[in-house]
């Protein structure tokens, strides 16, 4: 069995990185604020580490109620501060008439639809837990050019994976049609792999699976990402300033302001491995119980344990190229010799000739053997000095077998004697799977968006029927849910009519 279920390969899986990394070395403390984007904003701006502008909050639905939109400019990005996995962020790039601006990836939102998601994201529908939480403005970034020729449909981010004050693994996250603008990877985003001493680009993936190059056929490999050092010394830092003992720091390249810190993640998402085609476990092994006294010395670490360095090619010594069966000479006294047909068998340890041969050219026998004689052969233009066994080959074609122990400069073609290659398998045609798996994915994540399973299992009086339980602990609960939103019965067909083999 080459790949066995129960040897570790060193991938990292949520479950181990929830008991090993995120237990151990993320206090509740710290990531209570990393799950808090206006706290993280505010606390790492007073350090030093460049974040966007802030430019309004929304904090509850009576602020709501007097804030002006048209007082927004014309170009922003609302997000919830309590936000996870990309859900609840609109990116507004331009304004298209009184109230209404086009979104970043395609389509309109005006100022009902506005208040509507504010309203959304104060009631928690966004929020990792649920909770009532908080909507705001900060300024919109332009990304510079990352891959020459590849219009992004949105914001690409970098997400660098830091522990111990050491980078130990980045990507490129690039949003795509299908992330509707997101650089999210879980949502169809393209994750693209980096080199961590040269800052290049390597490996992608894209639903799951590696991909050999981007939309409109651009190679993926090689690419040189700006600002690489100062991107990882950004990410080392906020880890120092955070203590958050494994984190993963999203990171974008404003075409003016340059490297720009959006967004800490106490619990980085694994796919990162998969970009890389590198196992993150062992690395993040590999730099435990390290001691690093700043981020300068993580950085330089990082990019030490990690780089990709390119083997040096092995010069192989020439060999000359035969076949199976060559034209040889033995070689005898004053520069005179005598034409063969050789045989090369690496089947063979030992050389042989033929006995008559032997007695015809008078070649010396070996001490007292009468087995076995001294010669000399030149094949190729390279003479063999040897020692043959005598044998009966009067029926061979060839009057010399050379042996393994002769023929190690040589390379022989294994085609140039058929019965010595084994025989030619017959090709059978397969049946080829042409399912769209791709397809398959995007139906199941559209159906899926339109659940919105988390908003509908949040209870309406979650907050009132916990006071009244806290006031009395023999109070029984009982809950109000919103009602569907969508035919359950509608989606239920079309999940049935996807067919996935």
């Amino acid at each position: 069995m080459p790949f066995s279920l129960f040897k570790d390969h060193g991938i990292l899986g949520i479950n181990a990185r929830n008991l090993e990394y995120l237990r151990p070395f993320n206090r509740k403390k710290a990531i209570k604020m990393a799950d808090s984007k206006l706290a993280t904003k505010q606390f790492l701006s007073t350090r030093g580490i460049p974040v966007p502008k802030l430019i309004s909050t929304i904090r509850t639905h009576i602020e709501l109620d007097k804030f002006d939109l048209n007082s927004l400019p014309d170009s922003f990005v609302l997000k919830p501060n309590a936000g996870y996995g990309g859900e609840g962020i609109i990116v507004a790039e331009d304004r298209n008439g009184f109230g209404v601006w086009e979104k970043v990836g395609g389509g309109l939102v005006d100022e009902a639809e506005l208040r509507e998601h504010i309203l959304d994201i104060l009631d928690g529908k966004f929020s990792i837990a649920s909770l009532p939480d908080i909507a705001f403005f900060e300024t919109r970034l332009v990304s510079a050019e990352l891959i020459p020729r590849f219009k992004a449909n949105g914001l690409p981010d970098i997400r660098v994976i830091v522990h111990n004050l050491i980078p130990v693994m980045a990507m490129l996250r690039l949003p795509t049609e299908n992330s509707e603008g997101k650089a999210n990877v879980h949502l169809g985003g393209i994750g693209v792999g980096i080199d961590i001493a040269s800052g290049k680009t390597n490996f992608a993936t894209q639903f799951n699976q590696t991909i050999e190059e981007l939309p409109g056929g651009i190679s993926l490999l090689g690419h040189q990402i700006p600002y690489w050092d100062q991107i990882l010394r950004i990410a080392s830092d906020s880890q120092l300033h955070t203590n958050l003992g494994y984190l993963a720091a999203d990171i974008v390249i404003d075409e003016k302001e340059g490297p720009i810190l959006i967004e800490i993640n106490a619990r980085a998402g694994l796919m990162v491995q998969v970009a890389n085609l590198a196992p993150l476990k062992k690395r993040l092994e590999r730099v435990r119980g390290l001691r690093v006294d700043s981020p300068e010395k993580g950085v330089l670490l990082g990019k030490e344990l990690f780089g990709k360095v390119a083997p040096k090619k092995q010069k192989l010594p020439d060999k000359i190229i035969v076949n199976y069966i060559e034209e040889g000479e033995v070689l005898l006294g004053e520069g005179s010799s005598q034409k063969v047909m050789i045989e090369l068998d690496p089947t063979h340890e030992t050389t042989a000739i033929d006995f008559e041969l032997s007695e015809k050219l008078d070649l010396p026998k070996v001490g007292e053997s009468d087995n076995s004689v001294h010669f000399k052969i030149l094949l190729g233009g390279k003479r063999i000095t040897t020692v043959g066994e005598l044998r009966d080959l009067s029926k061979d074609t060839y009057k010399v077998i050379l042996g393994r122990r002769d023929i190690q400069g040589f390379l022989i073609d294994p085609t140039s004697q058929e019965e010595k290659v084994l025989p030619k398998e017959k090709l059978i045609k397969k049946a080829v799977n042409e399912f769209d798996y791709r397809k398959c994915d995007k139906k199941l994540m559209t159906l899926d968006k339109q659940i919105k399973l988390l908003y509908h299992l949040k209870p309406i009086n979650l907050f009132s029927e916990r006071k009244k339980f806290f006031a009395n602990k023999k109070y029984n609960p009982i809950f109000r849910y919103f009602k569907l939103n969508f035919s359950a019965k509608e989606l239920l067909s079309e999940t049935r009519k996807i067919k996935c083999p």
